[in-house]
């Protein structure tokens, strides 16, 4: 799985962040973030468990391409599940505009700066 919060014209933190099923986990942050730079990590079980969890409730394949709010400056985040099956889905959402399910994962993302070992 791979998240991807783009810039907005304030200070919203830009980063992308891989998390592999393994829960060898990515952290590109690129401005505004507490630290910017590669960063790599193992994911911590109980939130990979949950991280997948997540993925699993929203029904990501049954969810629409693309989201958008009808404002501007906001960040886009862009949101790419590999799933076993070699089924991909990518979701990009400006605002976010979206529904609840992916705002929980967005949301866990975001927190994974904060909770993990980065290295």
């Amino acid at each position: 799985m791979v998240f991807e919060a783009d810039a907005c014209f304030g200070t919203c933190p830009v980063f992308t962040m891989s998390v592999l099923e393994d829960g060898t986990a990515y952290y590109d942050a690129e401005m505004y973030n507490d630290q910017q730079g590669h960063f790599k990590t193992i994911v911590e079980k109980a939130q990979l468990d949950s991280l997948k969890q997540l993925i699993e409730l929203s029904n990501i394949l049954g969810l629409k391409d693309n989201y958008s709010i009808p404002v501007t400056d906001h960040p886009t985040y862009t949101l790419r599940v590999q799933y076993n099956n070699d089924q991909q889905k990518t979701i990009r959402d400006y605002g976010p505009g979206g529904p609840d399910e992916l705002k929980k994962i967005y949301h866990f993302m975001f927190s994974l700066r904060e909770t993990q070992h980065w290295r």
